[in-house]
């Protein structure tokens, strides 16, 4: 049970050492280069307004880790450019072991999908892939034999929570809500055309058993 808290205090040194480095980018004064709110466990998010400081910056954090004998992952660490000149091609960053980090288009975070450009923005294409997949799952089970209201419940507690997940996180545009609100309506399309149609198809074949 204690341990997410030694954890907590095992990496607290990096945080520290980055911060004392001074390279990175300043809100007030007040270095954010490595926020503590944006540290999860052993996920980190290292923030620099340069390609040549984000390296110093990687250099530090990765002398840092392996004191405590942890290492970065290549392969899962990627980079990610917004600002004005996030179209411009940079150089590729390295760790010590002259292991490569690409820069990507779109990147994921504690389950947040963040897209480059000139703005800070996020991506909901992968929640809705998920939203889709977890309605189908509940409808294939039970579509045929549940009743709206049960299937409607089931979409509100095992499928809309999943697509929402730390959208308050995000900056949601009106382009954002219409695309969610239109994902949901299909599924709602779907509920209710397709029971109505079954109880119409069952209501005629109960007629028709009685009329023979």
């Amino acid at each position: 049970m204690l341990s997410p808290y030694f954890f907590a205090i095992f990496v607290d040194d990096i945080v520290n050492k980055i911060l004392d480095c001074n390279i990175g980018c300043y809100v007030r004064h007040m270095c954010v280069s490595v926020f503590k709110l944006f540290m999860y466990a052993d996920d980190i998010i290292l923030l620099c307004p340069s390609v040549d400081g984000l390296q110093r910056l990687l250099r530090v954090c990765e002398r840092a880790i392996k004191e405590i004998d942890m290492k970065i992952n290549a392969s899962k660490t990627v980079c990610m450019r917004i600002g004005p000149r996030s179209d411009a091609k940079c150089a590729s960053l390295t760790l010590s072991n002259g292991a490569q980090l690409m820069w990507v288009d779109t990147c994921k975070y504690l389950g947040v999908h963040f897209v480059r450009g000139r703005y800070f923005r996020c991506t909901f294409e992968d929640a809705k892939k998920k939203f889709f997949s977890s309605f189908n799952a509940v409808y294939s089970k039970i579509g045929r034999f549940a009743s709206e209201e049960v299937v409607v419940n089931l979409l509100d507690t095992k499928c809309i929570a999943p697509m929402l997940y730390g959208i308050e996180a995000c900056p949601v545009t009106s382009r954002h809500k219409h695309s969610l609100d239109f994902t949901v309506t299909r599924v709602f399309m779907k509920i209710l055309c397709v029971l109505r149609v079954m109880t119409l198809c069952w209501s005629v074949i109960i007629s028709l058993v009685f009329c023979l």
